[in-house]
């Protein structure tokens, strides 16, 4: 075809289509919304699952959990690492544990960093971008070496290429940069940004301890091996170690990798639901061109057009909702009562370097405490203030903990067993202040004071559930108890007095019930690493800068990090059930349009061929009204079909969404009865305009045109 007959082709077409405008209308924007939600569902399924990590051969690689009574995905001893690596069950086995460094050139910042073993980066075939990666050779190495993540590279050292063999100051050591990793690297397993030997982080006491678990196995199957069978290999190797845990292993190709991940990003996990109920609407967009060739081909093409576009209702409804029922569901975790008051209060961490604050030389009294106190009493005085207390995070989702307790009475709960773990109760450090700080009412008894520090006798409060469910009937002040490790019945610290009751708190989530808590006093047990809290009468981001300032002059060595209002720790707890009910939504609107288009265009196209049959009908006495009543019949029975089909595989399809719902049945009955609505008035609205015409047709222009 020649430029001038493809140019008179192109012309003749514009002429048509500005004949026939409705139809141009409808068509182009079937194809935009079907291109734009195929475009948007790929951009989303390789963001999350085709896009490949930094790694070779991704799909032999697997993270090895524990299953114990209280985690799906808990990290293993050192001790018991070294068993799985030696027993041929992976072609290589690795191990990661979390770490953090305080880098003080300069501004004083906390990175989040890990120790791996010197193998970590040969199992993941990971070459560094610049320099070179860790290797079992730096183990033993002084000063320790690092390799740093390209986004620190870029963010503190400015993308200096001469920062290979560099000396960094890092609380009161210094790391030698030896390696810098490509884009990316950082985001998977974690979110590090310095990677130093797994020696360097943990002292050997802890690394010959079966007692300390801090190891998260990252391996890689042997050629042609599988998961199931390397998890048989362990599960004998732990046999022969006596240890009871179930096994589980997570294959790190796909979502499982993937979607850790695009968690730090606020993407759902379950995102590929998500995805497979909304590419059902970009893949019905297509259907109307090959219904109308089965409608010009075919005398059951009028037949086949129907069922099409029933499909294509159905399928809408089911995008529809499982739109209303995330929209539910957040609506029900946004009425959830926190026990706290989110509102203006700020948080931060401060990290207090532990050689100039640590215990003093002969002594036993830890400086944390002097230096906490002073830090608080400059803090106070920022202007804008009411009030600042330390402790751990009053809302950390997912962070659910539980510890083993004695009671007075003689009664014990382990949370290494199962059957004690519901009522085990969780376990907090909190300082003075801290419940006015949040906004939690006091029940009886008192808060904290600054007299309730080490020197004092152990004190603790308990919340309401705690007090409800093991001292049933009687006022809980005054009770004793005592906390016990993790795994053992050991209950070798002083006995701690109860002095308050509060209102319970939903520290692990929104979605999480409500546990027994107890909260220790921070002052009697002074840590390095501690959440700052303060309560202000303006906008929380008003003081951040000022936070800094006031650190920095109290101790310019001193890191601080993770500023954020709380609020936003809040809202970011539901963001996944945001993001997949706008996801879902959209989709749901996308469908909602097409179904409209997809009736407007059947029925509009019905109308155009069946002309003469229309009227020789109205030459014959049928009146207009007649007309426009037989085809939203027609429509009527298409869409009732489509509905009835779409209400049976919403009940199919519901158990996919379930994990996702809060309080809110997959099969909620006014969810299904909204949609159906929905869709129907969608369905009426493209079928008006057809059946309007319908019954404007002049039989006598109709016939003289025979």
């Amino acid at each position: 075809m020649s430029s001038s007959q493809l140019t008179a082709d192109i012309i003749y077409a514009f002429r048509v289509l500005r004949r026939n405008r409705a139809f141009a209308i409808g068509a182009s924007l079937t194809i935009a919304l079907g291109i734009g939600a195929t475009t948007a569902t790929y951009a989303v399924v390789y963001g999350v699952l085709l896009r490949p990590l930094p790694v070779r051969d991704e799909g032999s690689l697997v993270v090895a959990y524990a299953v114990d009574g209280i985690r799906r995905d808990a990290p293993i001893s050192y001790p018991r690492y070294v068993a799985w690596r030696d027993s041929g069950a992976f072609e290589d086995l690795a191990a990661v544990t979390s770490a953090a460094f305080d880098l003080e050139e300069g501004v004083a910042e906390r990175v989040r960093s890990a120790g791996v073993t010197g193998n970590f980066f040969r199992v993941l075939g990971a070459n560094a971008a610049l320099g070179r990666t860790l290797t079992a050779a730096d183990a033993a190495g002084a000063p320790t070496p690092a390799v740093i993540s390209d986004a620190l590279w870029r963010r503190r050292f400015a993308a200096d290429p001469a920062i290979i063999g560099r000396p960094v100051r890092a609380g009161e050591g210094h790391l030698t940069i030896v390696g810098v990793m490509p884009p990316r690297f950082d985001r998977w397993r974690g979110e590090a940004h310095i990677w130093v030997p797994l020696e360097e982080v943990r002292a050997p006491s802890i690394l010959a301890s079966p007692g300390y678990h801090i190891a998260t196995p990252i391996g890689r199957l042997h050629p042609h091996g599988a998961a199931a069978v390397a998890g048989d290999r362990l599960a004998g190797v732990d046999r022969e170690l006596a240890v009871g845990d179930e096994m589980r292993l997570t294959p790190a190709d796909g979502s499982s990798v993937r979607l850790v991940t695009l968690r730090h990003d606020v993407v759902p996990a379950r995102v590929e639901r998500l995805v497979l109920f909304g590419t059902l609407p970009a893949i019905r967009s297509s259907s109307l061109a090959f219904a109308r060739r089965w409608h010009e081909r075919r005398p059951s093409g009028r037949h086949l057009t129907g069922a099409l576009i029933a499909v294509q209702i159905a399928c809408a409804l089911v995008v529809l909702v499982g739109a209303l029922l995330l929209a539910k569901s957040v609506w029900r975790m946004k009425q959830v009562p926190l026990g706290f008051d989110p509102a203006r209060v700020l948080v931060f961490r401060v990290s207090l370097p532990e050689a100039r604050y640590g215990k003093a030389a002969g002594t036993d009294d830890p400086r944390y405490l002097p230096a906490q106190r002073e830090m608080l009493e400059r803090l106070s005085g920022i202007g804008g203030v009411e009030a600042a207390s330390i402790g751990n995070a009053v809302f950390l989702p997912g962070n659910d903990r539980r510890t083993s307790v004695s009671f007075d009475d003689g009664r014990r709960l382990l949370n290494g067993n199962p059957k004690d773990l519901p009522l085990a109760p969780g376990l907090h450090f909190v300082g003075p202040k801290y419940f006015r700080v949040h906004g939690v009412r006091i029940l009886a008894g008192r808060e904290f004071s600054d007299g309730d520090d080490f020197t004092a006798p152990r004190r603790v409060i308990v919340n309401e559930t705690m007090a409800r469910v093991h001292w049933p009937g009687q006022n809980p002040i005054g009770r004793r108890v005592n906390f016990g490790s993790r795994r053992r019945a050991v209950f070798d610290e002083p006995w701690a007095e109860v002095i308050g009751v509060v209102a319970d708190i939903r520290h692990a989530g929104v979605d999480v019930p409500v546990k027994p808590e107890v909260y220790r006093a921070s002052w009697q047990y002074p840590h390095s690493v501690f959440d700052v809290m303060l309560r202000t009468s303006i906008a929380p981001q008003r003081v951040a800068t000022e936070i800094r300032d006031v650190v920095q002059a109290f101790d310019s060595g001193v890191p601080v990090f993770a500023i954020r209002p709380l609020s936003d720790t809040v809202d970011q707890a539901t963001a996944e059930s945001r993001y997949s009910a706008t996801l879902l939504g959209l989709f749901a609107g996308i469908a909602a349009v097409l179904c409209a288009l997809g009736v407007y265009s059947v029925f509009a196209y019905a109308v155009a061929r069946q002309q003469r049959e229309l009227g020789i009908r109205i030459a014959l006495g049928a009146t207009s009204a007649r007309m426009e009543i037989d085809v939203l019949w027609r429509m009527a029975r298409v869409v009732s079909a489509g509905l009835a089909a779409g209400v049976l595989l919403a009940f199919a399809s519901s158990r996919l969404l379930a994990s996702l719902l809060y309080e809110v049945s997959p099969r909620d009955p006014a969810a299904i009865v909204a949609a159906v609505c929905a869709l129907e008035m969608a369905a009426l609205v493209g079928a008006w305009l057809p059946a309007r015409r319908a019954g404007r047709v002049d039989p006598i222009v109709v016939l003289r045109a025979e």
